[in-house]
């Protein structure tokens, strides 16, 4: 089974979304949007967001140092802004699984009033793979780059669907045990959005450690 993972909305005492309530990380130095690959080769999959693109960057203008805007709630495990950031508890359960593999970018976190809260770290996938099986995979890999459901493809682009494919078929993803080998925490080149995805083994060790502000998605089936 793979799952993917994914950041829960950080809910306060009363149960209320703290989106609009100030739980944020603001960076106080750096540039996120230079930060760029250190690899840009052409792999023929989807080259997304610097950081989700399962390869390794130039971390120059990574922000170094962050400001959480609420001075009274604990930042979870798991975070997300602009970047996927996490605790160091977590990095250290991630390297225990695959040393030395992934990146994680330092950042040291204040308050408003210069209180220093934690270490933590950006999450920066450095496994890119095509994952999927893509014989019993129901969605078409649409011009050789990316997992599109045939239905989203039939009203703008129905040259590129298959002659004999049903778009009316319930698109589903199926991963590959023999292409994901024995890696843990991936993103696959061909699904967009750069979604992070997890082994069976690293997703229920996770859950089992009980980190705040993780969500895993197990809907996703795999072949042998």
């Amino acid at each position: 089974m793979v799952y993917g993972l994914y950041i829960k909305p950080y809910y306060g005492p009363n149960r209320d979304p703290l989106i609009d309530h100030g739980t944020r990380l603001i960076p106080l130095d750096g540039d996120i949007r230079k930060v760029k690959l250190l690899d840009k080769t052409p792999d023929g999959g989807c080259m997304v967001s610097n950081m989700h693109a399962g390869r390794p960057v130039d971390t120059k203008f990574m922000p170094r140092k962050m400001q959480w805007s609420h001075k009274t709630i604990a930042i979870p495990d798991f975070q997300q802004g602009f970047l996927i950031n996490i605790s160091e508890r977590v990095k250290d359960f991630i390297e225990e699984f695959e040393p030395n593999v992934h990146q994680f970018a330092p950042i040291d976190v204040y308050l408003k009033n210069g209180t220093f809260v934690e270490k933590r770290y950006v999450l920066i996938p450095c496994n890119r793979i095509d994952s999927m099986d893509h014989d019993l995979t129901t969605m078409i890999l649409f011009r050789g780059r990316m997992w599109r459901p045939a239905k989203d493809l039939s009203h703008r682009h129905p040259d590129e669907i298959p002659e004999g494919f049903d778009v009316n078929v319930e698109p589903k993803m199926v991963f590959n045990r023999a292409k994901i080998g024995d890696l843990h925490l991936w993103v696959d080149k061909y699904i967009s959005g750069g979604a992070i995805l997890l082994s069976n083994a690293l997703a229920e060790a996770m859950m089992e450690a009980g980190f705040t502000g993780v969500q895993l998605d197990n809907q996703q089936e795999e072949s042998a």
